[in-house]
């Protein structure tokens, strides 16, 4: 289990801030706590959704479906080679480099990044949203 980067957490920080900021000054047609607390959520937002999508890759979610896509192009460009060099030799080549095994793939592949910190910078924008809604209303 990896800890927080303090870093990439202050990174996140930084881009939610970055947003909410961008929306409180753009947007001008509601009242000043309005514009706070939507700008708030949507710097929450994109932290969160970045979060969302490297969870799932930690998850594995997207494994299988690389794998595939990486056995068929290999499979493709090999069998093109292999027509290719017996075209061009008029005997067989010899085997291309093969993917493995789908186990052999997940033990080689390198760890996803961590999940953590732009859920946790996410997370607290959307909390301050929520709670200033509820304050003020």
């Amino acid at each position: 289990m990896s800890s927080l980067s303090v870093k990439n957490l202050k990174n996140y920080v930084v881009l939610g801030i970055a947003v909410a900021a961008a929306y409180i000054f753009f947007q001008k047609d509601q009242i000043f706590l309005y514009r706070l607390i939507d700008g708030l959520f949507i710097g929450g937002m994109l932290p969160m959704i970045l979060g969302c999508f490297r969870l799932a890759k930690y998850a594995g979610s997207f494994d299988l479906l690389v794998y595939s896509h990486k056995k068929l192009a290999r499979s493709g460009k090999n069998s093109d080679l292999a027509q290719d060099e017996k075209d061009s030799n008029g005997s067989a080549a010899p085997a291309p480099e093969q993917l493995g095994s789908y186990s052999d793939y997940l033990t080689q592949k390198k760890p996803a990044a961590t999940y953590k910190e732009p859920l946790l910078a996410g997370g607290v924008f959307i909390l301050a949203s929520l709670f200033l809604t509820i304050a003020f209303y």
